[in-house]
């Protein structure tokens, strides 16, 4: 048997046609099967059903009907998403829209950022009911940490969009619950731009034994913002003009009773015209300031309040000069004015302080030590002798029709659920008076007039 050569292996052996085979079946699991799985797995993410799939996954976690334009995936771990927008899937109306928007993991969760994102405001309570269900682990993925980062927020409202800087958006779980915190800048506000103390917002989720609990904090920074920001959201801020601006910071707690907390800030550039129009028939024509000191709420009401209004010049109607004094004790009732027409006026100027006590309305101008409104030499109203008072005096002024039971009409329907409640006194044995000499039932309660004293 001859010698088999040196250096021969089982590939020396084989004939040249078996070598060929060997060799075009490795090319085809080595090389062209795996290009060509690359190649059909790319093709398959650049599809209308992969995009689509991929809309419905943020959709759910969103809990809004999104649309896509593309899907890419430019580097390893970095998605993008082209042409993004949310709708509200009850009305189908348009919430969210950006161009760009690009998603990649981040620690234990996701970040998202985009150089411009448009938010619908007038739509924007079906954003925050997905923001509460995320709170509230409603939503899949609840424990993921998201984190969002836009250069530029505009907040559409219907007084006009309103721009925000430097957006930056973080909502996950804590210790104790689910937490979401948003800094921003205003873009520009009353030619001022780079302001150095952001705005800040905290809306938590609380999970106890006796409760969930949400609670609310504000800070607006080294700039006032518009209120017309908060109108979608809290309708009340639409009430204090287009051009109103808010500068302060509250803490809130939304209880089974209603919201406690604290709160203090300043409203600026207040349209009285139209803040008194909501909560009453009567006219006031001027812009000023409403400033908080301290406010308390407790059980959905005020608790105690102290602060100062200041307006004008202006005008006011001489309906609501007349209701100031007759329900109020801002003057000699004598001497009401019994015109209708506006008249004029320099200035509004006066504190006040809310409490279970009362309300107590007090001069602040030094040089018109009484007067809380007044032009030139004449003083319309000045300081009440009465003090504390009812704050049901305070709805009688704005509502002032006399044959009411009780102060309550559609304008001041919403002041009576935030007033103090009154502290209840102790009952009080009178001496007896004969049966015929007592006051007959009565159905309806007059305001104060010279002759009457006015509610304690």
């Amino acid at each position: 048997m001859p010698e088999r050569p040196q250096g021969s292996g089982v590939y020396e052996i084989m004939h040249d046609r078996q070598r060929r085979e060997l060799l075009r079946a490795l090319f085809w699991l080595v090389c062209l099967l795996p290009t060509a799985a690359v190649g059909a797995w790319s093709y398959s993410l650049r599809t209308a059903g992969h995009r689509e799939a991929v809309a419905e996954r943020i959709g759910a976690a969103l809990g809004m009907r999104v649309t896509l334009d593309a899907v890419r995936y430019p580097l390893p771990g970095l998605t993008l998403l082209e042409g993004f927008r949310a709708y509200d899937p009850e009305t189908d109306a348009l919430v969210l829209e950006t161009a760009r928007l690009e998603a990649e993991p981040s620690g234990d969760g996701l970040a998202l950022s985009a150089g411009q994102m448009e938010v619908f405001a007038d739509r924007g309570a079906r954003l925050f009911a997905t923001l509460e269900r995320r709170l509230k682990r409603e939503l899949p993925d609840a424990e993921m940490q998201i984190r969002c980062e836009f250069d530029q927020l505009t907040w559409h409202t219907a007084a006009g969009p309103q721009t925000v800087t430097h957006f930056d958006a973080l909502v996950g779980p804590t210790e104790s619950g689910r937490q979401l915190l948003v800094n921003f800048r205003p873009a520009d506000i009353g030619g001022k731009s780079g302001v150095d103390e952001p705005a800040s917002l905290r809306l938590a989720r609380t999970s106890a034994a006796s409760g969930a609990e949400t609670s609310v904090e504000l800070a607006t920074g080294s700039t006032p913002l518009p209120c017309s920001m908060f109108a979608p959201l809290v309708p009340a801020a639409a009430d204090f003009g287009a051009e109103a601006l808010v500068d302060g910071r509250f803490k809130l707690k939304h209880t089974p009773d209603g919201w406690e907390g604290v709160l203090s800030g300043a409203l600026r550039q207040v349209d009285f015209q139209q803040l008194v129009g909501e909560h009453s028939s009567q006219q006031l024509w001027a812009e000023g300031a409403l400033r908080v000191t301290w406010a308390e709420l407790q059980g959905g009401r005020i608790r105690r309040m102290r602060g100062t209004v200041e307006g004008g010049p202006g005008q006011i109607s001489g309906d609501l000069v007349a209701a100031g004094i007759e329900h109020l004790g801002l003057g000699d009732p004598r001497v009401v004015p019994t015109t209708h027409a506006p008249l004029l006026f320099d200035r509004l100027e006066f504190d006040f302080t809310l409490d279970a006590d009362g309300l107590r309305i007090l001069p602040r101008n030094a040089a018109r030590p009484d007067a809380l409104l007044w032009h030139r030499d004449t003083a319309y109203w000045v300081a009440p002798a009465n003090l504390p008072q009812s704050p049901a005096n305070l709805l009688r002024a704005l509502a002032p029709e006399r044959e009411l039971l009780v102060p309550l009409a559609a304008p001041t329907a919403g002041l009576l659920d935030i007033l103090p409640l009154p502290q209840s006194s102790p009952r009080r044995d009178g001496p007896a008076i004969h049966q015929s000499q007592l006051p007959q039932p009565r159905l309806r309660l007059r305001g104060p007039t010279g002759e009457e004293p006015q509610l304690r």
